[in-house]
This record gives C-alpha cells, sequence and structure tokens, in this order.
C-alpha cells in the first residue's frame, strides 16, 4: 500500500544546483527523491543570481520553486550587528527579516504537512514559525570543524574571531533542538559533537552516491594525484595546499614528473598561484567523472571540517586507491588497509602515493574493493528513506 502524499515545505540556504558544494548535493538528491512521493514545495535563499536553466532541472522535478535573494549591502550590515549577538554569524549572514517575512507568508498559504529545514544557519527562520511538525539537518557538527580551525589558526585575530564563532556555533547547535520535532545529521560521529543530553534522538541519515552514475571508464590517465572538491571552503584548501606544499615535494623525490589535479570550482588566489606545468588547478569541470577518470589515486588530507566527504564517496565509486585522514575515516568507515588508506602525515601520504603509483595491481584491487563497500553502504533511495519516516510520523 502507497505511503500518503503530504505537502512538504524545504527551506535551504542555497539553491540546490549545479552540485558544486555538499550541502547542495545532499539537498538535491533528497529533493529528488522526496519529490516522487509526495508534493514538495522549495524555500531557497541566495546571495547569487540563479539562472533560469538551473531552476528548470529543480522545476522539472515537479517541485514548486520560490527564491528570496540577499543583497550583499544587507549581508554586510547584518554580519556587523551580528558582533553584539549570542547568535553564530553564519546565522548572521542568512537571517533577514524580509526573508522571515517571506517565508512565513508562504507556510501561511501552502499549508504544509512538515517543514524540512537544511543546516542550522536557518533555523532561525523556522524557530520563529509555530509548526507541529519541523526536521532540522544539521547535516554536520558544525561547531566542531570550527574548533579545529581556531586551534591551528596562527593569525591572532582570525583566532579570536574563529574562537567566538566556534562557541557561538555549540550553543546555537545546543538550543534550537529543543525547537523541532526530528533532527537530523550525516553521521554518528558528528552526533556525539551536538552538545545535547538526547543526541541519540538525532536520526543518523547518511549522504548516498549514484554509482550507475560514478563509473569508471577506461580514460587514459593524464594525472597522478587527484583531489576535488569546492576549493573555496577553507577545509578543502587546506587540503590542497598541504598536498602542494608538503606532500608533492616528497612524491616528485620518486617520481619527478608526477602530475597533481587539484579540481573544483572557486579555487582561491592563494592556490592560483601555486599552479605549474605538474599542478594543475583545473577550477570548475562540467563533468567531474572525467577528473576521477583521468587520475590514477585520490588523496584527501582533510584536516579540518566535519561530516562525510562526498569527495571520498565519488572516488571510491570511481575505483580510485583513496588516501585520506583518520578523522575524515570516521565518518566514513571504511576498512583501513583494504577499501581506504590513512595517513597522519606528509611523509605518510607521500609513501602511499608512491606505492600505489608504483603498484598498479594494488591500486585496482583496493578501487574494486572501494566501490563494493560504497554500493552496499551508501544509497540515496535508501538513506532518503529514513528521512521519509520522519516526515510522515
Amino acid at each position: 500500500m502507497e505511503s500518503e502524499k503530504k505537502k512538504i515545505f524545504v527551506l535551504l540556504s542555497r539553491f540546490p544546483y549545479p552540485l558544486d558544494k555538499g550541502d547542495k548535493l545532499r539537498a538535491f538528491h533528497q529533493l529528488k527523491i522526496l519529490a516522487q512521493k509526495h508534493d514538495v514545495f522549495l524555500f531557497s535563499v541566495s546571495d547569487k543570481k540563479v539562472k533560469k536553466s538551473e531552476i528548470e532541472i529543480i522545476e522539472q522535478m515537479g517541485i514548486t520553486v520560490e527564491i528570496a535573494y540577499l543583497k550583499k549591502r544587507k549581508i554586510l550590515v547584518n554580519l556587523i550587528r551580528y558582533f553584539f549577538s549570542k547568535n553564530p554569524f553564519q546565522v548572521g549572514y542568512f537571517y533577514h527579516s524580509f526573508v522571515q517575512n517571506k517565508i512565513e507568508s508562504t507556510v501561511k498559504s501552502y499549508q504544509p504537512d512538515a517543514i524540512y529545514c537544511q543546516l542550522i544557519r536557518m533555523a532561525e527562520y523556522t524557530k520563529k514559525i509555530q509548526h507541529p511538525h519541523k526536521i532540522l539537518d544539521y547535516m554536520d557538527a558544525l561547531s566542531s570543524g570550527m574548533e579545529k580551525r581556531y586551534l591551528i589558526e596562527k593569525n591572532f585575530l582570525k583566532k579570536i574571531a574563529y574562537r567566538i564563532e566556534f562557541l557561538r556555533l555549540k550553543n546555537y547547535e545546543r538550543d534550537i533542538f529543543s525547537f523541532f520535532k526530528h533532527c537530523s545529521i550525516i553521521t554518528k560521529a558528528d552526533r556525539q559533537l551536538i552538545d545535547v543530553t538526547e543526541k541519540n534522538e538525532i536520526e543518523v541519515i547518511p549522504n548516498g552516491i549514484d554509482t550507475s552514475f560514478f563509473l569508471k571508464n577506461n580514460s587514459i590517465k593524464k594525472y597522478d594525484i587527484l583531489f576535488t572538491g569546492n576549493m573555496s571552503y577553507p577545509p578543502n584548501e587546506d587540503a590542497a595546499l598541504f598536498l602542494i606544499k608538503e606532500v608533492m615535494p616528497k612524491v616528485w623525490l620518486h617520481f619527478s614528473k608526477a602530475k597533481l589535479l587539484i579540481a573544483g570550482s572557486s579555487p582561491t588566489l592563494r592556490l592560483k598561484n601555486l599552479a605549474s606545468d605538474k599542478v594543475i588547478i583545473s577550477g570548475w569541470i562540467d563533468d567531474i567523472r572525467t577528473a576521477y577518470n583521468e587520475s590514477k589515486v585520490f588523496a584527501a588530507p582533510l584536516r579540518l571540517g566535519s561530516g562525510l566527504q562526498n569527495k571520498l564517496l565519488e572516488a571510491m565509486a570511481m575505483e580510485m586507491p583513496c588516501i585520506t585522514s583518520e578523522m575524515a575515516n570516521e565518518a566514513l568507515g571504511a576498512k583501513v588497509d583494504n577499501e581506504i588508506f590513512i595517513a597522519k602525515n606528509s611523509t605518510q601520504f607521500s609513501v602511499l602515493i608512491v606505492d600505489f603509483l608504483k603498484n598498479e595491481n594494488k591500486s585496482e584491487e583496493i578501487g574494486k574493493n572501494a566501490r563494493n563497500f560504497v554500493k552496499e553502504n551508501f544509497d540515496w533511495i535508501k538513506t532518503t528513506e529514513n528521512l521519509n519516516q520522519l516526515l510522515m510520523d
């Protein structure tokens, strides 16, 4: 018997297309599956113009779309005002009274059965709406990622700012919990970092991977090492800089012509300045599968941030041998030295990279193990069904 069709109001801090950020990827796949079962209304804020073609991709799923555009001047005023607030700056960045009014008006006319809010940065809007069935997707323990940035930052003023934001995020993650009927998060590890007594009530809903899309082909290998992601995101920039400055010089001692590809949107000026004939900073790639198929080893020395790394799911699905940090695999849960490899410093990263470059058979074996792992454990249909149960409850 088919489950009852509901009216779901979804609130996002970014329009979920193109798929250049982790929150957009998660929202896109969840929306796609939910729209097959329910009547879905997407309300998204955006700090940049969304193309008509991008809106149409979401509307073609049968989803009603409304976008509230944030002006840079108002964002700046808000951030200055939030110096005197107890709320996180990222809440200040996204929270605006005119958007609150639009959301309340839309909810009143749409009359949803459930409200689904992604990320605490949008929770302030939902907090003020009286509705019995509100769901918050924490996604990650954002306070933990900010704490890591604060602890390693050397610039005094930035260190103070990061510490303030870390404490505000931690308190906000705790305080917002009680305003929602249900809460979700991507990993068990992140759930443990949310500072609430009832943390076991937070539903773990992992990301998925479309293994029919992320499929290896027989492309000629142009690059030896690959790292992907949104390169304006500090944890990704940090990992890329670490690869270029600390890992690759050790790799070049063994493979002098080894090429590193840093692929992903919005590379920072610091990264662009390090580009060379052996360090390729590609920027946005229309089909990221090209980067995976044309590279031999995936290296992700992630030291900051939190949550499940979609880049690792994609690389593993593409049968690439992957080397990452303990922190990243804590969320992933792959078998070390069988499905994934762990390195703690630049020397260990370089040794593992060199080993894979020398041993093609080993690379292929580990790549196959990696793909089997993600096929068995990460599926968008299965994971979104858990979300659907929260919406139906």
